[in-house]
């Protein structure tokens, strides 16, 4: 795969508007994780009103940048530990996780997601108490929020929990908790 650099207008436009001539399309790169708490809870977040896709559930994660590229090499792992510090503050190096699933690009979606599922050590309650304070001092800070809210879905219903909520949704993120329900321990 050759990466070349563009910058994030290029990809809102190729996202939102498309190429007109296929040979100009752009696939961006990105990666997410969907987090399960120990209570059994799969998390999603609710983009923000400021953000390009406003409410929108999708998991935490983000596209490449130069600060994912170390010599020749983009970094997917370091791609994902940067986007879930500025999303939900949380440090990847603590969670036992796993890049396990590959979102290839399609008519309606230019990407290539790597996606991780990974288990975080904490509660439904800890970990929105967390993301509440953490939001708080994005705000207080004039700092930028990606997630308005987290939203869980029970393990044992998550399918039917997602289906009930009127949110947009990522095109991935039906697929991918279908894929992961079938995990269940």
């Amino acid at each position: 795969m050759t990466v070349v650099r563009t910058n994030y207008s290029t990809y809102l436009y190729n996202d939102n508007v498309g190429m007109p001539d296929e040979k100009y399309n752009i696939i961006h790169i990105w990666s997410g994780i969907l987090l399960e708490t120990l209570d059994s809870y799969l998390v999603v977040g609710e983009m923000d009103e400021t953000t390009s896709v406003p409410k929108c559930l999708q998991i935490p994660g983000g596209g490449t940048s130069d600060e994912d590229i170390k010599g020749d090499i983009l970094d997917i792992n370091l791609n994902l530990k940067r986007e879930l510090k500025e999303e939900l503050n949380l440090d990847l190096d603590k969670i036992d996780y796993e890049i396990k699933y590959l979102e290839c690009p399609t008519k309606g979606r230019s990407v290539y997601g790597f996606l991780a599922y990974g288990k975080v050590n904490m509660t439904k309650n800890e970990l929105n108490n967390y993301f509440e304070d953490y939001k708080k001092y994005l705000e207080e800070n004039d700092l930028e929020i990606e997630f308005s809210k987290l939203v869980f879905l029970n393990k044992e219903a998550e399918l039917s929990e997602l289906d009930k909520l009127k949110n947009p949704k990522r095109e991935y993120l039906r697929e991918l908790i279908e894929i992961c329900s079938k995990m269940k321990d």
